[in-house]
Order: structure tokens, then C-alpha cells, then sequence
């Protein structure tokens, strides 16, 4: 494991291994068989220590400023801004990889996704890797996830393994969708109506929505018109699509699915409040990914780069005993982070292999600027993030062909590459050649993976995956 990916940052010297096995040390906890995966792969696991229950709270397609609690001014998330006051806002939060799948397989079981094996937006997560869910499970929880994007299905991803409930139902669609997908408020209110039980035990519940992604359809008393004029029914929203001359709208569009999913998600946070369940509850929001409009050459999109406008997530914790409530942390994190935070929350302890840690530490330094996190995409392009400096590697036969550096507090559009030279970018370049070397398998023709994970797709799949505008 690599400090950058587990630990602060310090300036490498003598030997990396050894520099890595004392900063790094792997997270350790253990936990019962399982009928999911290969057999034996999952060790005994005790109660936790504390046992609070957890609920995890994803929203698809969500950049971070696009948020008020992040500087937005535009009034898309009031509950959250609220929530945000009694929490930890994290200002450096990443995404391992700007697509649903592989980032996902990486919040839920904290490792990269040249680790887990999810690189492509089609592809199931194998058995190896063990999930948090499992985790919990195992430790006596009771388990349950309300999704609400295809790509999320229990026949399409393997995600609901470990959870004694996995809710994949969607009755609704939006009307120029060829696949069903989940709305905000039937989200929200399978997973109120769970979380309203007497549990007796405590429960971790995933809730994942889908709304800010597009073709970007917020209710109409979500979307303010501003003069813009309909959009026409039929309308095709391309991956590519230069010749837009309305974009203002489109982004006022996915403003009002952003304020639609936060009014939903304050009722259901709501109900946990008016009933008390809160009180002992650790809460995480965060997003899969980010989206883009046109800042690096994507048009409402998102997978092609590691650019911020897809990178740059909310990460946002509340802890039971409000501790770290207010603060606003400096140093990077990311998804990988979420299953040691959730692990450390609790008191338990692991040894399965996670290449994150846990973020609780910052909540008693916040202004610590911290360490580094990665970024992939395939074999193409690799990236490591401070809290203020990036460096994109692009690649050429597994080798760095071409770095490109970014000072994120002169210029948070990453508009103008500088050169990476002086104090830190050294280290931060060493950080990620290594980190390339380790997440690039010369025996591996990731190509012909990937190109044999698209061709075992269902028609079924296809669709939902063309309509999506992943294929």
C-alpha cells in the first residue's frame, strides 16, 4: 500500500517499501464465511465496539459546486446546506473513477479499481474483493440498499452482495427513457419505509439516486426557466455535443434534478430526526462522480477524463457524537476512504486489503492539508490530487507519455498547465509514477477485457446502456 493512498504525504527517501510499510499499515478486521464469493475467503468477525448504525447516502452525477455548502449560488441543496452545519464538509473529495460502476465498487469495498476490477462502466465486481456490507453483516448488522440506476441492479453489478435487502425495483421511468429508472421520491420512500421499522440491532442502509443525471428532467416546479424554451421531447443528448446553444438551460435543467433529489433527501433524513433513530446514526453523503459541460471537451457527460468539473465530489459526515461538526477539511479525500471511516466509526477492525483510510483523524486537524489520492481511467490516463495540486499522467503502452500539472487554488478550472517544478511536485510526481506502476499490468490487455465485458451484455443491457449514454 502506498502512503499517498493511505496516510499524509511525506517526502520520500531511503527506501519506498519501507517507507510505505511504516506509514501504511493494513486496516485489520475479520469476518465470517459467506455464501457470496469464494468460499473461506472471509475470516471470524466480533460485535463492534460502538455499535452505531450507518447510513450511506450516494447521488449520481453530482458535482460538488454544484452545492451551496460548497459555494454554489444558485439554491439547489437547502437541506443539505443545513445538514452540512452539524457535519464535517470535506473540500478535497475525489472520485476514484468519473464513472457509476467502478467508483461505486470502490466506495463499497475502499480499494482502486485496478484492485477491485471494476474498470468499465459495464463490468460486475467479482467475488474477491469483500464489501462493506459483508462487513456489517457479519458483525451483526442489519443490511439494505434502495438504488435507483440500472447499472446498480443486483443482476448487472453483484452489489447486493451482503445486504439482507437490496431494493432494485423500478416501477417508474422517466418518459424519454427506454429503461426504468428510480426517482428521487420512490426512492426515498422505500427507504423511509424501512428505515421506520423497529430494527432492534443496528443497520446499515446504502441509498444511491439517480436524478442529476441527465437528460436532466426535474420536476417542473424544480426548474427555474429563466426564458429558456422547452426542450423538445424527442431530444437525443449526445457524448459528444459541440453544437450546443443552449447550454445555460441544460444546466439549470440538472440544477433542478440536484434540488429535487436534496428535498427528498431532507424527508427522509427528516423522518430519522422526528423519530430519534438520528441521535445514533453516522451519516455519509457523497456521489459516484461528477459531470461536465463542456470545460475539457465533454459535453453533459462524464468517464472520459479526471478532470474536477467530473472528479471533484461532496463528502460530507455527521457523526452521532457531532464531533468535527462545522469544520471544513482541507486534506484530499476519497472513496476509498469510505469503508475504513465507517470501520474506524464503529470500532472494528479488518484484514481484508483496502487501500483507503479512514478520514476521522482530519475531524480533530481540519486545516492539515494531508496526503494524496489517485484517479485512473483504464490504461489511459492516471492522476494524483493534493489539496491544491494535481498532476495528470497520460499514458502510452503503460508508460507516462506526457504529465500535465495543475495548481488547483490559482486555478480550480485546471485552464493552464504549469510546469511541475519546485517544492512538492518532485515528491508528487514520484507518488504517481508509482502509483502508475503499480496500477498498470503489462500482461493484462485491459482492450480486450473490456471489449469482452460489452460483448456478454443482454440486449436488455445494451439499451439501458445506449439510452444512458455509456455506449
Amino acid at each position: 500500500m502506498n502512503p499517498g493512498e493511505a496516510g499524509e504525504m511525506r517526502r520520500p527517501r531511503g527506501n519506498l517499501v519501507a517507507l510505505v510499510a511504516a506509514l501504511a499499515p493494513l486496516l485489520l478486521v475479520g469476518i465470517p464465511e459467506d455464501d457470496g464469493g469464494h468460499p473461506g475467503r472471509l475470516p471470524r468477525v466480533g460485535r463492534p465496539q460502538r455499535p452505531l448504525s450507518v447510513l450511506l447516502i450516494s447521488v449520481d452525477t453530482l458535482r460538488a459546486d454544484h452545492l451551496g455548502v460548497y459555494g454554489y449560488d444558485r439554491p439547489t441543496s437547502p437541506w443539505l446546506d443545513s445538514f452540512a452545519k452539524g457535519a464535517a464538509v470535506f473540500e478535497n473529495a475525489t472520485t476514484p473513477r468519473t464513472c457509476t460502476t467502478p467508483a461505486v465498487s470502490s466506495m463499497l469495498t475502499g480499494l482502486y479499481p485496478h484492485r477491485h476490477g471494476v474498470r468499465e462502466i459495464y463490468q460486475r465486481l467479482g467475488p474477491d474483493p469483500v464489501t462493506l456490507a459483508e462487513i456489517l453483516r457479519a458483525a451483526g448488522y442489519e443490511t439494505a440498499a434502495f438504488v435507483s440506476n440500472y447499472v446498480l441492479r443486483r443482476d448487472f453489478s453483484g452489489f447486493d452482495r451482503g445486504f439482507e435487502v437490496y431494493d432494485d425495483r423500478f416501477p417508474s421511468r422517466e418518459p424519454d427513457r427506454p429503461v426504468h429508472e428510480r426517482v428521487a421520491k420512490d426512492t426515498c420512500e422505500a427507504a423511509r419505509e424501512w428505515l421506520a421499522r423497529d430494527h432492534g440491532r443496528p443497520w446499515f442502509a446504502w441509498v444511491h439516486l439517480m436524478d442529476p443525471h441527465r437528460p436532466y428532467r426535474p420536476p417542473e416546479r424544480f426548474f427555474e426557466p429563466r426564458g429558456f424554451r422547452p426542450l423538445p421531447p424527442d431530444l437525443h443528448l449526445s457524448r459528444s455535443e459541440k453544437g450546443i446553444d443552449n447550454l445555460e438551460e441544460f444546466i439549470a435543467r440538472y440544477d433542478g434534478e440536484i434540488r429535487f433529489a436534496d428535498r427528498e433527501l431532507g424527508r427522509m433524513v427528516g423522518a430519522l430526526k422526528s423519530s430519534g433513530v438520528l441521535s445514533d446514526t453516522l451519516v455519509l453523503f457523497t456521489a459516484d462522480h461528477g459531470e461536465e459541460f463542456g470545460e475539457h471537451g465533454q459535453w453533459l457527460g462524464h468517464g472520459t477524463n479526471v478532470f474536477e468539473p467530473c472528479a471533484h465530489i461532496p463528502f460530507v459526515l455527521r457523526m452521532p457524537d457531532r464531533s468535527g461538526a462545522g469544520a471544513r477539511v482541507r486534506a484530499p479525500v476519497s472513496l476509498v476512504d469510505v469503508v475504513p471511516t465507517v470501520l474506524e466509526a464503529i470500532g472494528l477492525h479488518a484484514n481484508v486489503e483496502m487501500a483507503g483510510s479512514s478520514v476521522l483523524r482530519w475531524l480533530r486537524s481540519p486545516d492539515d492539508p494531508g496526503g494524496v489520492r489517485f484517479l485512473e481511467r483504464l490504461d489511459a490516463l492516471r492522476a494524483a490530487r493534493t489539496a491544491d495540486r494535481k498532476l495528470i499522467a497520460t499514458l502510452e503502452g503503460g508508460e507516462v507519455a506526457r504529465l500535465d500539472a495543475f495548481d488547483l487554488r490559482g486555478d480550480p478550472a485546471e485552464a493552464k498547465p504549469i510546469p511541475a517544478t519546485g517544492l512538492g511536485w518532485s515528491d508528487l510526481e514520484r507518488w504517481l509514477r508509482d502509483f502508475v506502476q503499480r496500477s498498470v499490468d503489462p500482461g493484462l490487455d485491459l482492450d480486450a477485457l473490456v471489449r469482452a465485458s460489452r460483448e456478454r451484455l443482454g440486449s436488455e443491457a445494451r439499451r439501458a446502456l445506449q439510452a444512458l449514454g455509456y455506449l
